[in-house]
């Protein structure tokens, strides 16, 4: 076994396998420079021949390990250390190397025939891109060439310059290691075992602090008993003692449900994370690697995730979530899945359910429930979701679709807005003012309104809520088709826009607009199914037009 250094996790997984290649990604001032050079210097302390091939100058790498506490001079002098700097026109060489093993001679030459045992590329990138595009093939060629020097080989990548490598180049390598820093405590980070065949880890983090001179130092952070070694830091050590890792995925998994929401729109993302947010701890991802890292990292209970993810759509990203042994429910939505085939191809993956947007909030929050209640593995922990989820209910509906009376129209626009807002509905509101034909025109939209609409007629005017997304345009439509007097009227159309002071302030407007008076006068309740006063003894002149229409006279 190959030792990184750092000693609890060594311990945990028995170090790196010899001669096997391995992904180390995360963002700048994750600690991946660091490791490599612990890995590195674990080598020299073995009397091994290591090298690293870098991009920034052999005297920045010295210093850096200086205030590790390593030195790496002694090493460099007797040539047990070999550091090469990427060449300044190397942009312009790579595309003529189109073989890994172009790759390989070229840095055969420049160690001059040395066999290493360590190998590290800080960055990696550089060696993926050829006129800047992204080739798996190439990926595959360079990292098949290099493992003919028989090394244990560490790739390090940075991230987001060169994410857009990680999909792909994950699926050569042997094993992947993820670094990041906390973004609450500074100098805390954690390194995260996202892939290690062989591995058997109760606890896949490992939370490390800097320490000037010692190098990483196991953070006291972990809710991990180490015992006295929890001041151990990174150095030589050819023997470990037996250390308690509870899981922090067990600990998590007694606790609160994890949605994984992976979508690269940031305002899709926020949608999806607003309906969820209040059952769950939601983490989020934007691109392809970030989604197949978190879904490793967080282990979560649910992932929601879209077909358009750049690089890689969701489709590939399924069936890698899928070899890879993961087998919570996946929600997949998107635009680009109108074809039936393509709906098929996302299910044959092994999503769980499609849904095509856009798509109404209330339908996303019923097959979460039902996917979370269902799974046996968080059937306890989601017990809360079979209430917690259910819809919002609905606005009174039904009888009394007409009517005269102001305070109903402003207890029914309450009540829509609350409702439309709870589900990321919307809704319209058609106002007709005249003096002249309020009763007339009241009667024709009562009769063309839909079940779940309602109409109100006032002294000079009328107005209709159309529920749940109708449109103005085809309400508008319909009644033209039925008018036929003057238009002597002005039309007003206001779309809900989600604010809590909407109703409110539509309700003064037309009360001021169809001049009611505190209080509102009582009148009339209509029933717009049969087109007749509920009060047999009240019936307007319009209602009866209106049923001579409908043949009911």
């Amino acid at each position: 076994m190959v030792l990184t250094g750092f000693g609890h996790f060594d311990n945990a997984c028995g170090g790196l396998r010899d001669h096997k290649d391995y992904l180390v990604y995360g963002a700048m001032g994750g600690g991946k420079t660091s490791l490599g050079l612990s890995f590195l210097y674990q080598g020299l302390l073995r009397d091994e021949t290591v090298a690293l091939v870098m991009r920034r100058r052999p005297s920045a790498t010295i210093q850096h390990a200086r205030a590790l506490g390593w030195d790496l001079e002694p090493f460099l002098q007797q040539h047990k250390l070999i550091l090469i700097e990427y060449p300044e026109d190397l942009d312009q060489r790579l595309p003529r190397l189109h073989e890994g093993a172009d790759m390989v001679a070229e840095l055969r030459t420049a160690l001059d025939g040395v066999e290493v045992s360590r190998l590290v590329f800080d960055p990696a990138g550089p060696l993926f891109g050829a006129g800047g595009g992204v080739s798996a093939l190439r990926m595959r060629g360079v990292v098949e060439g290099f493992a003919a020097l028989n090394a244990t080989c560490l790739y390090l990548v940075d991230t987001p310059d060169d994410e857009r490598y990680l999909a792909a180049c994950k699926d050569y390598m042997f094993g992947v290691l993820h670094l990041a820093a906390d973004r609450k405590m500074a100098g805390v980070r954690t390194l995260y075992a996202e892939r290690l065949p062989g591995a058997e880890l109760t606890n896949p983090a490992f939370t490390f602090e800097f320490q000037k001179d010692k190098g990483f130092v196991t953070s006291l952070l972990d809710d991990v008993s180490f015992g006295a070694a929890a001041e151990s830091s990174f150095g030589p050590s050819d023997s470990f003692a037996t250390f308690s890792f509870p899981g922090a995925a067990k600990q998590r998994r007694s606790g609160q449900l994890t949605a994984l929401i992976a979508e690269p729109d940031a305002g899709h993302r926020q949608e999806l994370v607003t309906a969820m947010k209040p059952f769950c701890t939601v983490v989020e991802a934007q691109g392809a690697a970030d989604c197949l890292s978190r879904s490793q990292r967080e282990t979560p209970d649910l992932i929601v995730l879209a077909m358009e993810m750049p690089g890689i759509n969701g489709i590939e990203i399924v069936r890698k979530l899928r070899r890879s042994g993961v087998r919570v429910p996946i929600i997949m939505t998107g635009n680009s899945m109108r074809r039936l085939a393509d709906r098929v191809r996302a299910l044959a993956s092994g999503a769980d359910i499609v849904l095509l947007r856009p798509f109404d909030l209330r339908t996303f929050k019923l097959h979460a429930r039902n996917l979370l209640t269902r799974s046996s593995a968080v059937n306890e922990r989601a017990a809360h979701l079979r209430t917690a989820f259910d819809v919002s209910p609905e606005p009174r509906r039904g009888a009394g679709l007409c009517t005269s009376e102001f305070e109903e129209l402003k207890a029914r626009l309450a009540a829509e807005s609350r409702y439309c807002r709870a589900n990321d509905l919307p809704f319209t509101v058609v106002s007709f003012f005249t003096k002249d034909l309020a009763e007339e025109i009241g009667g024709v939209c009562s009769y063309i309104s839909r079940s779940n609409d309602f109409t109100f007629v006032g002294p000079t005017g009328a107005a209709v809520i159309l529920a749940e997304g109708c449109s103005a345009d085809g309400f508008l439509e319909r009644f033209r088709e039925r008018w036929d007097l003057p238009d002597i009227f002005d039309v007003e159309c206001r779309g809900f826009d989600g604010s809590d002071s909407f109703a409110a302030d539509l309700t003064r407007y037309l009360q001021d607009k169809f001049e009611i008076a505190p209080p509102a006068r009582t009148g009339a309740v209509m029933d717009r199914q049969n087109g007749y006063s509920a009060d047999p003894h009240v019936e307007s002149a319009a209602v009866q037009t209106m049923r001579s229409a409908a043949g009911q006279a």
